[in-house]
């Protein structure tokens, strides 16, 4: 089975997409036919992972690309679990891309995407919708169907899961900054397909 050998863990809303759609277009690279797969979060809801199968029909187009990619930004924020179950499953050569933003920036982007997509109340304020995040129990200490709506606040908060992806795949993990593919596309692409090991 084709499974993947890079992965875009996150964070949400700080380039994910961007960067999945231009490795995508790479000669080099097979990406997954949904770009967010999600497979790897069933360590969080205490249920036996889902067969193997389903995870590797995602890249049922593989044609022999060295490269197999996915991006599920919601699994960085979850932390050590998700990571040792990544590894597990797909071996110690995985890499691992994450993209950081900065945290404020990042907060009014998820709020007012998830404004648009109405996941929160037309007339919620910024102010009120950091106040009910503050209120309720953090992503990683209760995980529950509409915890994801915490993520714009909570998902900022990067050190442990930071420290936990570190812990769990040292070199392998590239931490990479929204702000650089902002201002720059073309470099940032470059340096970050020269680490994945194709041709820039």
């Amino acid at each position: 089975m084709a499974l993947a050998n890079v992965i875009i863990a996150g964070i949400g809303r700080s380039g994910t997409t961007s960067m999945f759609r231009y490795l995508c277009d790479h000669p080099d690279v097979c990406g997954s036919l949904r770009k967010e797969t999600n497979y790897f979060e069933y360590p969080l809801y205490g249920v036996d992972a889902p067969p193997l199968s389903e995870y590797a029909a995602n890249f049922s187009r593989h044609r022999g690309e060295a490269v197999i990619l996915e991006a599920s930004p919601s699994y960085f924020s979850e932390g050590k679990a998700v990571a040792e179950e990544i590894r597990r499953v797909l071996g110690k050569e995985c890499k691992i891309v994450v993209t950081l933003r900065e945290p404020k920036s990042r907060l009014v982007s998820f709020y007012t995407h998830a404004l648009s997509r109405m996941i929160i109340e037309p007339d919620l304020s910024l102010d009120d919708y950091v106040l009910r995040c503050r209120q309720a129990p953090s992503i990683r200490e209760s995980r529950s169907e509409s915890s994801h709506i915490l993520d714009g606040y909570y998902g900022g908060f990067y050190s442990d899961p930071l420290a936990e992806w570190s812990e769990v795949f040292g070199e392998k993990l590239k931490v990479v900054f929204y702000e650089n593919l902002d201002q720059g596309q073309e470099r940032f692409m470059v340096e970050l397909a020269d680490w994945i090991g194709i041709d820039s």
